[in-house]
Formats: C-alpha cells, sequence, structure tokens
C-alpha cells in the first residue's frame, strides 16, 4: 500500500473506521467485552460498549485491561448489539492495530451469535502493517503500540480501552503520514 493510499483512507469521503477490542483472553474461544469503533477522519465516536461474556476471564487479560466480570454484570451479550455494529464494519474500511486478531474475534462472536459476517470481512487493514510502511518503508512489524507512540512522541491515550487505543492508533497513524512523503 502507498503513502497515498494510507493517507486516503483518513479522507472523509472513504468513511474509514478505527476499531479495537478487548477480551476475556488471547486464546481462541476468548470473547469480546468491549468494542470501540470512531471515524478514521475525524476521531467521531460511533460504537463505544461492554459485553457480558459467556465464559470465563485470563487473569492475564484482565491484568492488562483492568476490565473484571463483575464490571460487566449489567452489559448486553455482544449478541445483541450486532445490528448496530454490522452496518458500521460492513460500509466501511476497518483498521485495527493487529487487524487479523480483531477481525477474528469479530468472527467468533457473529459465528456465535448465528449471524454472517461475510460482507464484514472485505476491507480490513492492520494499523501496524500501515504504520511500519509509513515509519521504516515495510510491513516488518518490530513495534507494538506503545513502541509506536515513543517512536512518534504521540502521548497515548488510555491505552488498553477500546476508545482509548483507537484514538492512540489514530494520532500515531496521522503523525507518521506527516513525515512520509
Amino acid at each position: 500500500m502507498t503513502t497515498a493510499e494510507i493517507r486516503n483512507l483518513f479522507a472523509p469521503e472513504t468513511g474509514a473506521v478505527i476499531l479495537d477490542t478487548e477480551t476475556t483472553g488471547l486464546h481462541d474461544d476468548a470473547e469480546i467485552i468491549e468494542l470501540g469503533i470512531i471515524r478514521a477522519a475525524t476521531g467521531e465516536i460511533l460504537f463505544n460498549r461492554r459485553f457480558k461474556p459467556h465464559g470465563a476471564m485470563n487473569s492475564e487479560s484482565r491484568k492488562i485491561h483492568r476490565i473484571r466480570l463483575t464490571d460487566l454484570t449489567d452489559c448486553p451479550r455482544f449478541s445483541e448489539c450486532i445490528p448496530e455494529v454490522r452496518p458500521i464494519i460492513e460500509s466501511a474500511p476497518v483498521i485495527a492495530w493487529y487487524a487479523d486478531f480483531d477481525k477474528g474475534k469479530l468472527q467468533s462472536e457473529f459465528t456465535r451469535a448465528g449471524a454472517l459476517f461475510d460482507r464484514c470481512l472485505e476491507d480490513w487493514h492492520c494499523a501496524s502493517v500501515l504504520y511500519h510502511l509509513l515509519a521504516f518503508g515495510n510491513t516488518r512489524q518490530i513495534l507494538d503500540l506503545p513502541g509506536a507512540c515513543a517512536a512518534e512522541g504521540v502521548s497515548p491515550t488510555a491505552l488498553h480501552t477500546t476508545l482509548g487505543d483507537v484514538a492512540t492508533i489514530r494520532k500515531v497513524l496521522f503523525s507518521a503520514l506527516k513525515v512520509a512523503n
């Protein structure tokens, strides 16, 4: 992907969104417990919600995002919000730091709910790959999001919260785009 194509993702007319999830763990059957989506061009919040999982939470994940099962007791199940989430991720390019992870978790949640995820898979971009292309001219992913913040001199916004992470991804990519020719 070229710098111009990456820059175009942030043009208002593309409607691209930046997405992040927090999950019960990193394992295959981990569930989404928080989802945040913003408009790439403006930072407008399109979706921000927590979800009550069906299963347990991994203690390592809980240490990272600091969300406890008791925090989710009164939250809806992810399946209840699919009608609201689907049109957002179907209609626009989706940017996520480790896109394969977030896309896989969303696909699992849709499958668990018996909902189709087909058109939601079409136009995803890994923000880590985009950043490394802009900053280093290659796709060798050596920096995580906090590392990219340090490299760009960008202050992270509440890392390991979905809205904090999407805002930080946006800041990091904008910073890298300013430097790229």
